[in-house]
């Protein structure tokens, strides 16, 4: 069953993704081959993962696909399973990452489209990137520099009906969120 705060998830951001995914495909160092996993960070529901990312990294080994909440984690494999994406739930910012490591592996490279933007500690959250990321291996990011997406998501996460759910964006209050 759709989540409520899902009917706000309406594929805001794919265009911008998958625009910002091939500029940032083309300045990778690396191919991809079978023999590689890559992790999606802040996969949310996973569709960006499954329609977007997956495409662009083929061939892959596998993608681990992330996410802070485990109902975007139960909708993402419910509604974008796939036999080369393994979603699992992580906090980028506040977990060990090393048990995650021992389950699942380095990775060859690391994705975080517009994870960043919702992270308070960040610098908790790249050093936890370097940690999951093999030795010379690729991370691309995404940010929003600015933009009426991120505005109204915050303005949203104040109102009575949606501040519930802002604390899903990686363990933030909602005065945290729109401080």
């Amino acid at each position: 069953m759709p989540q409520p705060e899902d009917e706000l998830l309406v594929d805001v951001a794919s265009p911008i993704s998958v625009e910002g995914l091939d500029l940032l495909h083309r300045s990778l160092l690396k191919s991809s081959s079978e023999d590689q996993q890559f992790l999606d960070l802040g996969c949310g529901k996973g569709d960006v993962t499954r329609e977007a990312l997956l495409p662009r990294c083929l061939p892959v080994g596998r993608i681990v696909a992330v996410d802070v909440s485990e109902d975007k984690i139960e909708t993402a494999k419910k509604n974008f399973a796939h036999p080369k994406i393994c979603y699992d739930v992580l906090d980028a910012v506040a977990d060990d990452v090393s048990a995650f490591v021992k389950k699942h592996g380095q990775f060859d490279r690391v994705y975080a489209i517009f994870l960043f933007n919702w992270v308070k500690d960040q610098e908790k959250g790249f050093k936890n990137v370097f940690e999951l990321l093999k030795p010379g291996g690729e991370c691309l990011f995404m940010f929003y520099a600015s933009s009426f997406h991120l505005q109204f998501r915050k303005r949203l996460a104040r109102t009575e009906r949606w501040k519930k759910y802002a604390v899903v964006s990686l363990g933030w209050s909602v005065r945290g969120l729109v401080g």
